[in-house]
C-alpha cells in the first residue's frame, strides 16, 4: 500500500482504515492461532498423551 502497489486511488483516510482492518484482522487470526495452539490434544479428539514428549 505505501510503495503504491494496491488501494492507489484510495484517500488517506481510506489508507489509515484498511491499514487498521488489516492489523485488526493480523491480531484476531494470531490471537486465535496461540490459544488453539495451547489446546490440550485431549480435549480435541481422544488422542492420548504422545509418548516421548
Amino acid at each position: 500500500m505505501e510503495f503504491g502497489l494496491i488501494f492507489r486511488n484510495k484517500t488517506a483516510y481510506e489508507k489509515m482504515k484498511i491499514n487498521f482492518i488489516l492489523a485488526v484482522g493480523f491480531l484476531v487470526v494470531a490471537h486465535v492461532a496461540m490459544i488453539l495452539g495451547m489446546v490440550n490434544p485431549e480435549i480435541i479428539s481422544k488422542m492420548s498423551a504422545m509418548p516421548k514428549m
